[in-house]
């Protein structure tokens, strides 16, 4: 096996037993059952039948994790491990001889993600594709390891009909319990990547005879609209670069990105149905903003790789049309790229962020460990810090009910939390070294 191959897969491999510890926090039997079989799969003493009935095993049991996952894992569960092993990634890549490209598509691939089942997923592929052109001692022919075959399920759509004959999708009764149909939602997953590949107008087909809940035609609306974006972006990967590049196209589609991130992670109501909660939240997960940020993170780095083979006049041209286009969206004004990057981003989703609090101030207050986590997500030490003294000038100068100092003492107690985590110090150490600030007591 060539020494690049090699070093992939003990690269793989690592990150498979590392991912496989998360597992059985969901369940130890299925994690057990992985790992036997990924051994199994790998062990070249095996014959053929065994490794392909092994990588079946494996696969079964990852939609079993899936179904799993669908129904416990939290967003910011889900985005702990992707950044977990986004940090793991980096910490042991340069001991293997791979090439940066390597890494980050890997990454992005991660970043994609929809759950730890997605991810273990796609590290077997990645294993799989790496060692396609392995030969066997016994054999002069190329043996390819075997994909999973699809077995011959019917599958549908779950549909849910209320007392007000209302519609909802993904969903059935079970005991008399309204719950998530995780087999349903899945297929809708399908649907809608089957309508990106197949360049398709809308991600599903919308049967007018079904009178649809408001809660669903507004979940629809917003698949919809994720859809319409995210064919956006990947219309730009195969665009040729001249003069007609759309390098408009980048600073539109970072503002929509922005603008619905801000929308998202500043909605901070709770439905009190829990069922229509978890629903939105998968939703989000599988088609929201949080994907699409790491989407245009790849497409915007490959745009940054492909500008070396770009003769001059096109680069002017690039930049001519990038200095107009600030002055129309300046909140890119300073940009130092031709188009917005993700760290820019990042960069207007926060401070519209900070703008924001004074008018979401009561939503704020409700539960600052809740909203500050949700909001937070994509800020650094930094802007964590600005936004602990701008929500804590606001309550300040509105001095806020007769419970401020409660308030006070709250803010600075989750502030200094996030930061300890971060960080790795004291909660004490982070008020008076990072956040400038004096203990609040009551």
């Amino acid at each position: 096996m060539p020494n690049n191959v090699l070093e992939k897969s003990h690269f793989i491999e690592e990150l498979i037993n590392y991912n496989l510890e998360s597992v059985s926090k969901y369940s130890q039997s299925i994690a057990n059952s992985i790992n036997i079989a990924w051994l199994n799969y790998i062990d070249s003493k095996n014959g053929q039948k065994k490794v392909d009935r092994s990588l079946d095993k494996i696969y079964k049991n990852v939609d079993k994790l899936k179904e799993i996952e669908i129904k416990k894992t939290t967003l910011e569960e889900l985005e702990k491990i992707k950044k977990d092993n986004i940090e793991f990634i980096d910490a042991i890549y340069k001991k293997y001889l791979l090439n940066i490209k390597y890494k980050k598509r890997l990454i992005y691939r991660i970043k994609e993600a929809d759950s730890l089942a997605d991810i273990i997923k796609e590290l077997i592929d990645t294993y799989i594709y790496d060692n396609r052109k392995i030969i066997k001692k016994d054999s002069l022919n190329i043996v390819l390891p075997k994909m999973k075959e699809e077995k011959e399920v019917k599958k549908e759509l779950s549909f849910m009909i209320d007392k007000n004959s209302y519609v909802y999708v993904n969903l059935k009764l079970e005991n008399g319990t309204m719950i998530i149909d995780s087999n349903s939602f899945m297929l809708e997953n399908e649907d809608y990547k089957k309508a990106l590949k197949e360049n398709k107008d809308s991600f599903s087909y919308i049967d007018k005879k079904l009178k649809y809940s408001p809660y669903e035609k507004k979940r629809r609306i917003f698949i919809q609209s994720m859809f319409d974006l995210e064919k956006g972006l990947m219309s730009l990967e195969n665009k040729n670069m001249d003069i007609t590049y759309p390098i408009d196209k980048y600073f539109f589609y970072s503002r929509m990105i922005v603008d619905n991130l801000y929308k998202e992670l500043t909605n901070f109501s709770r439905t009190q149905n829990s069922v229509l909660h978890n629903l939105t939240e998968l939703t989000i997960r599988a088609y929201g903003n949080d994907r699409l940020i790491s989407k245009y993170d790849f497409i915007e780095s490959e745009f940054r790789n492909k500008l070396i083979e770009v003769d001059e006049i096109v680069l002017n041209e690039f930049w001519s049309a990038s200095n107009l286009l600030k002055k129309s969206y300046p909140e890119y004004l300073e940009i130092k790229n031709i188009v917005p990057n993700i760290l820019d981003l990042y960069r207007v989703l926060n401070v519209k962020i900070l703008r924001g609090v004074g008018v979401l101030i009561d939503d704020y207050v409700k539960d600052f460990y809740y909203s500050i986590n949700r909001v937070a997500k994509y800020m650094n030490g930094d802007d964590l810090i600005s936004l602990y003294w701008e929500i804590k000038n606001v309550l300040l100068k509105d001095s806020y009910k007769k419970s401020l100092l409660k308030k006070l003492i709250e803010l600075q107690s989750v502030v200094s939390e996030i930061l300890s985590d971060r960080f790795n110090e004291s909660s004490e150490y982070v008020i008076k070294e990072y956040i400038k600030d004096e203990i609040i007591k009551d």
